[in-house]
């Protein structure tokens, strides 16, 4: 990976934003653009305020530009349009996004009713499946399965799998249309 357009953070939980620091390689010339919900603005804010106060005294701060989003608000980023769609994890909302006819949803153990609208008329979905068994703020794999097949995508990447299910014992459970994802994935996805 060379180059980002921009961030889309889904929540602000350690393993989805505490590699913050990582996005230095992106600032090189100028402020990354960074799209989430006001709660994970705040905690951006508290917890790595140093990537937005500019000073850059050690050197090899990433320098972010927060863009607050509202849910089912539609922002164009670069060639993309992006949609936020509230999700919860537990009792929690966060976002999934669309972008064209790929959607990404993953730490979902819910889709509100107002939401399931606008996962309709996927090419793709990237969706969470924690494990087996279910969970209080994750799908498991046979929920995922029916949240894919409910809203009728065509084909489907599991991810976000917990270290007790195997990537090919799980690959070879799959109906047909869903794939495990895996590090490294690219999936071309369109305005």
């Amino acid at each position: 990976l060379h180059h980002l357009d921009a961030v889309l953070y889904t929540h602000d939980h350690a393993d989805h934003f505490n590699g913050i620091d990582d996005l230095r390689v992106f600032c090189k010339d100028r402020s990354l653009p960074v799209y989430c919900k006001e709660d994970v603005a705040q905690a951006i804010q508290s917890r790595f305020s140093y990537v937005l106060n500019g000073d850059d005294i050690a050197g090899g701060i990433p320098h972010l530009d927060l863009r607050i989003l509202k849910p089912y608000e539609a922002v164009q980023i670069g060639d993309c349009k992006v949609l936020p769609i509230s999700i919860l994890h537990g009792k929690r909302e966060i976002f999934a996004f669309r972008i064209g006819s790929f959607a990404y949803a993953t730490d979902c153990s819910e889709v509100p009713e107002q939401s399931i609208e606008y996962f309709g008329g996927l090419d793709t979905l990237v969706v969470g499946a924690l494990r087996y068994w279910p969970h209080p703020t994750h799908y498991s794999v046979f929920e995922a399965v029916a949240f894919a097949r409910k809203v009728g995508a065509k084909r489907v990447f599991l991810t976000h799998l917990s270290h007790g299910l195997s990537h090919a014992g799980l690959s070879g459970e799959l109906p047909e249309g869903f794939q495990v994802a895996y590090d490294m994935l690219h999936i071309a996805v369109g305005s």
